[in-house]
């Protein structure tokens, strides 16, 4: 694997396994200034980040009077940040009324629900252009769309199936598969969140995880052989 690909593939593993990000917006009361506030977000079923926003929010009102935005997701660890893993997408942010997708967010943001429904936030989709990753000292570079924005290829009805199967009772389905790919430690109250291409996100505790699958899924049928099989 060249450096380029190995760059890549690092840069796809930490968006995958990002939840929130740094946003930034173009002022609309101070022009010329950037604005920069944090946001949760999941990947929709088209791999890019969709988001519920309040309607009073700065960033908000910002977007509505300009779409073009980044979004920074940032490796966590300590010692010296800028040692630390990055990466910034460059894109236009849209409102999207309902998306299919709503069904996914809720289930990673299960609170934000009485959001929508009760205090008129909104989804919107950030439709991504274009890459920076930065993996440490000199390491950084652009990137296009291609193998870091990924649609799922397993549709939300599939998806949603085997979120419920795998939970179901004690979650013994899940723990089973869990041990399969080796993670061990993840055996208290782990609930399985999403599933896609390359890995599946799991509640444990109060912490999200991800998990990279060991070899990728090519479709639906091919997550539905791999997870009914699982026990």
């Amino acid at each position: 694997m060249t450096d380029s690909k190995a760059q890549r593939d690092q840069a796809r593993r930490l968006w995958a396994g990002s939840w929130s990000g740094v946003i930034g917006t173009h002022s609309a009361d101070h022009p010329g200034y950037p604005f920069g506030s944090v946001v949760p977000f999941v990947l929709g079923e088209d791999g890019q980040p969709l988001l519920l926003l309040s309607p009073l929010s700065q960033h908000t009102r910002n977007i509505e009077r300009d779409r073009r935005c980044s979004l920074t997701v940032t490796e966590s660890g300590t010692g010296d940040v800028q040692q630390l893993a990055r990466l910034t997408a460059l894109g236009e942010v849209r409102r999207v009324e309902a998306p299919d997708d709503a069904s996914r967010y809720f289930r990673y943001f299960p609170q934000t629900r009485a959001y929508w429904h009760d205090l008129g936030f909104h989804f919107y989709r950030f439709g991504v252009d274009r890459l920076h990753w930065n993996g440490g000292f000199a390491t950084a570079r652009w990137f296009g769309r291609e193998g870091i924005i990924q649609t799922n290829p397993v549709d939300a009805a599939t998806e949603q199936r085997l979120v419920d199967e795998l939970n179901r009772g004690d979650g013994e389905k899940l723990r089973h598969y869990l041990h399969q790919l080796g993670n061990r430690e993840l055996e208290g109250k782990t609930e399985l969140l999403g599933i896609d291409g390359h890995g599946i996100d799991l509640r444990d505790g109060e912490r999200r995880v991800r998990v990279e699958l060991d070899r990728p899924l090519a479709s639906t049928e091919d997550a539905l052989a791999r997870f009914t099989g699982a026990a």
